[in-house]
Formats: C-alpha cells, structure tokens, sequence
C-alpha cells in the first residue's frame, strides 16, 4: 500500500453536510466552493477562488477514499476475524490484543483492493431462505433483496479495512481526524494498533480524532472492523464503509464540526443572515480570536463582510460567536431557481488565520398551514415527493455521487419536487445536490428514542442539515408501535425539544400509520398519513389547526392524487 496521492484525493471533492471547506495542501490547492457543490463536475473542472486570508488557514479536508484494502473477518471466530476478542483482555491495554489485523506489521499484500464507497453486501450471493429454520416467520429483509447476512452467516458479517496513512513532521502540533460520512454497521477504528474510535450508528457521520496517536513524519496503518451482524432497518442496509471518508487537517483553535450555523430573514424584499459560529479551542493554553464573516450572492458579488470583537476561548472549550449581516435585495431560493449564496467563516488568532469553511446556504422561508397547505416564500406549493431508500443495482448502498445527482435529476424529470430520506439521514452529498437541483427533503432519524445514542444521532442529523435550504422537515420517526401511547409522545417531545435548540427554524413531522390524533400526532408540527389518506378529512375536521401531508402512499390505496 502507499501513502495519500492528493490527484486521488482531489478527485471527487465536494460539499460534505453544512460545510465545504479550503483544503489547502503542500501544493497550494484550492477546491471552490462551487465545484464541491458540483459533484458531477468537480472531477474536471475545479476551480480556484481568492479568499485573501482565509486562504491561508490551514485546514486541509481530503478525500480518503482510494486505495484500500478489504478482507471479510467473521463474527463468531476469533482464529478467522484476525484474533479480534481471542483474549478476555481485548480492551484492556492501548495497543495490544485487539486484533492482528491492526497492528502495523500485519501483512495484508493478499486483501482485496477497493475504493470506498464500498458495500461487500451486494457481492454476496442471493439467497431466498430465512435466516434460520427456527424462526417462526422470514425475515422481512429477505424480501428486499436479501443478502446472507446475521447472526446465521458470520462467515460474510464482518468485514476489515486497512490503509497507509503518511504524515508529514510539520504537521505535529495539528488536530487530525477521520471524518466519516456513514459506516455500517457497528465500527472500530484503529490507528497503529490502538483504538480510536467506535460507532454504532449505520446512518450518521462521526469524526475520529487521530492526533496523539500518529507517528509524524513516518507511516501509520488505519485499521477498521466493520460488524454488520445485527441490522437497523426492514429493507436492504448494505454492510462497510458504504459513504465518504475524509481525511481532515486544523489547527487546535478551529471550527468543529458542523458548528457554523445561518438563519436567513426576509423583510421588505431584503434579507439579513443571523450567524452562529462556534470556535472550538483543543489546545492547552487560553486563545484569543475573531471571527470573520463574508458573504457572496449567487451571482458572485461580495454583499456582506464582518468581523466580530475579540472572544477568549479556554483550553478544551467550545466559544460560540454571534453576528448579524444584512444582504440587501433577497435572491431566493426555490425548486425553479436554487440559487445559493455561500458565507467563509474564518478565524483569526495572533495575526493571521487559523481555519476557514464555506458553507453555502439559502435565503427562503417555508411554512405548514393546516388552511392553505405548505408555502415556499409566502406562496403555496404542492409537495409530489417519493419515499427514497439509499440503494441501487449494481452498487448497494455504495452510491456514487454521480448517481445520487443521476437519480434526482431522474426524479425531477417525472414532477417529483420532495424527498423524503426513507427511514435514515441521508448522506451529506445527496443534501448538497438537493440544494443545487432544487428539491425538498424530509430528513428522517433512524431511531425513535432518547438514549444517549439515539439522541446523538439526531444531533448529528439536525446540524448537518440545517444550512440546507432544500430540507423543510425534521421526521422523527416512522410507524413505531409507541407512536399512539403516553410513552411515545413523551419520547418525541423531547426530541423535539432537541431539535429545536439546534435548529429553531423547521417544523417536526411523523410518519404514522394509525391513531393519528393520538401520541406523537398531538406532539410534532406536521402529521404525516402512511397509506391511510381516507382517514385524513375526518382528521383535519377533528384537528382543523394541525398540518397534515401524505407521508408514504401511492395510487394503490386511494385515487387521489
């Protein structure tokens, strides 16, 4: 294997969740905004941009995708997964006893080469049976092209990742992280032999902080076992590190992840952008800043520029800084013209600047009315939307970018205007190609519940997406058995009060399939009908001032359109 090849990592780049950022490398590559926010595009025709200072923040986001290697391991087997949980005392020492395939002397010249994304699921061979003779029913997974997978194939459920991974000395003193977009199922990372980060999530991006565990200026190995034994879902999940994976370089004073937050206003005609920005300080000496904010219109005019008074940010603390800009005549975004602006967040400590994003954003407002339906800029519109799994021949859940853009443009072509990311987050990429295509998302979280894991990934959901334009709903669930009791409204209110400290400018929803006026259906600001839609007119007669949407249905249980 071999170290980072920046052509390869440039390759592909493009918008990831809420913000794009400046990698700037040893050759003083720039990927602008534009072209990350052109997935189809980029791969030719990047450009470069002039941010003044903010070009020189060093922040670096590369793509981790190219030369990998893949080797299945097994769930049930130590001898076979690379004596992963041979001894007792697997966790017990930094370094040791986790797993030979984790250590940096492991040979694995013999693995598979891949290229993430990468699903091994969909090479497996289909198999029509339920998972075991014992169980008194199939498998719903077995009718949605089911792959043997589970606690009956441990043979094909775990799945082991290693690469080189060089970094040069100069980077010692910098905070370096993997970034994932989506990894299934449940992970553990290695970064020479010691752990560095676990997952659970099969759905949700995570970050894994590299920094204290590199050895600069020399060859590391990256090491992770994907177990896909146990599922999340009743439909095809995939199995591996299925979405991007970045490579991610800042300084210790930087901006976390998903920590610039715009909320846009329109009033008269002309629009204001109220900004959030959070500056995270990993070092271990109080730091002095400002923030730096400038705005372009999607015609490429600088409208808006500002700088913030001087903040101190403790050691190991998050500071969060607050402005105000306004932008003059709105440019609006909608379906027909999604036009985006896009603001560069830098920061500022000791005379220069320490890191920058972009995230591009849009000045629209939407509102459910339980009277004139749903409006887009004060105007009523109808949602034609589709139920969307992450999916598709050939690749699993593998999706290329271009395909994600392929089918979307497939979807617009037929008067589809919604996307409903049925029943998970969808990837980042997919968002940013919603906002630049012009199509609605409903942003749905795996999990109805308030556990700590639950909760995280909803977190993770809301603050990705919520500089996105194009998502206009935060769906909290889909056809839980708790979603008519006591029990389950108690659960959704409070993960609707999560959602609304993140992020105070969309509505809740929940796809129910029964007892609409009951639990969940009293909690979320739009109730979503499954299938029933005969059921809607008595709803809105009892419930005139409650919003309601067909949140999964189709011609074959109604004849409305």
């Amino acid at each position: 294997m071999s170290g980072i090849n920046r052509r390869e990592l440039l390759r592909g780049m493009l918008a990831s969740g809420v913000s794009a950022a400046l990698p700037a490398g040893a050759a003083g590559a720039l990927v602008s905004a534009g072209a990350a926010a052109a997935p189809s595009a980029a791969k030719n025709s990047a450009t470069t941009t002039a941010l003044g200072d903010a070009a020189l923040a060093p922040r670096e986001r590369l793509l981790f995708d190219f030369g990998w290697r893949f080797h299945l391991g097994h769930a049930s087997d130590a001898a076979r997964d690379f004596e992963f949980g041979t001894f007792q005392r697997t966790f017990a020492k930094a370094g040791k006893d986790t797993a030979t395939a984790a250590q940096p002397g492991f040979d694995d010249s013999a693995w598979q080469q891949v290229d993430l994304p990468h699903d091994w699921a969909v090479s497996l061979p289909f198999r029509q049976e339920p998972i075991s003779a014992s169980m008194a029913e199939e498998d719903p997974a077995a009718a949605h092209g089911y792959r043997p997978l589970g606690t009956s194939f441990p043979e094909n459920s775990v799945g082991w990742y290693r690469r080189t991974l060089q970094i040069p000395a100069s980077d010692l003193g910098k905070r370096i992280s993997l970034v994932f977009d989506g990894v299934f199922r449940e992970c553990i990372v290695f970064c020479n032999g010691h752990i560095v980060g676990r997952n659970a999530s099969g759905y949700c991006g995570f970050e894994v902080d590299l920094s204290e565990v590199l050895d600069y200026g020399k060859p590391n190995i990256i090491a992770i076992r994907v177990d896909a034994t146990l599922g999340e879902g009743w439909f095809y999940e995939g199995a591996g590190i299925y979405r991007h994976l970045w490579l991610q370089k800042t300084n210790p004073l930087h901006l976390p992840q998903d920590g610039v937050f715009v909320r846009s206003s329109v009033q008269d005609g002309n629009a204001i952008a109220q900004l959030s920005t959070e500056v995270r300080n990993d070092g271990t000496a109080p730091r002095q800043c400002m923030v730096q904010a400038r705005i372009t219109a999607p015609d490429g005019r600088t409208v808006a520029q500002a700088a913030s008074a001087a903040v101190t940010v403790a050691p190991g603390q998050v500071q969060i800084v607050e402005q105000a800009l306004p932008l003059g005549q709105a440019a609006l975004w909608s379906i027909d013209t999604p036009q985006l602006y896009s603001l560069t967040t830098s920061v500022h400590s000791d005379g220069a600047a320490v890191d920058a994003l972009v995230t591009p954003f849009g000045v629209r407002s939407i509102a459910f009315d339980a009277q004139r339906g749903f409006l887009l800029n004060g105007t009523p519109l109808k949602l034609h939307g589709t139920n969307n799994h992450q999916d598709h021949a050939g690749v699993g859940t593998a999706i290329p970018d271009a395909l994600h853009e392929w089918r979307l443009r497939q979807l617009k072509s037929m008067g589809c205007n919604a996307y409903r990311s049925s029943h998970n987050p969808a990837t980042p990429e997919l968002l940013a190609l919603c906002d630049r295509l012009g199509m609605f998302v409903i942003e749905e979280t795996r999990r109805m519940s308030t556990d700590l894991e639950a909760m995280g990934e909803l977190e993770t959901m809301v603050r990705r997406g919520r500089n996105h334009p194009s998502v206009i709903l935060w769906s909290l669930g889909n056809e839980e058995p708790q979603q008519v009791t006591e029990r389950g409204a108690r659960i959704v209110a409070r993960m609707q009060q999560r959602v609304r400290q993140l992020d105070p400018t969309r509505p809740t929803t929940f796809a129910m399939d029964k007892g609409f006026g009951d639990g969940v259906g009293q909690v979320v600001d739009v109730v979503g009908f499954n299938y029933r839609t005969s059921q809607m007119d008595g709803f809105h007669a009892q419930y005139p001032n409650i919003p309601i949407y067909g949140s999964e249905t189709g011609s074959t249980v109604s004849v409305r359109g």
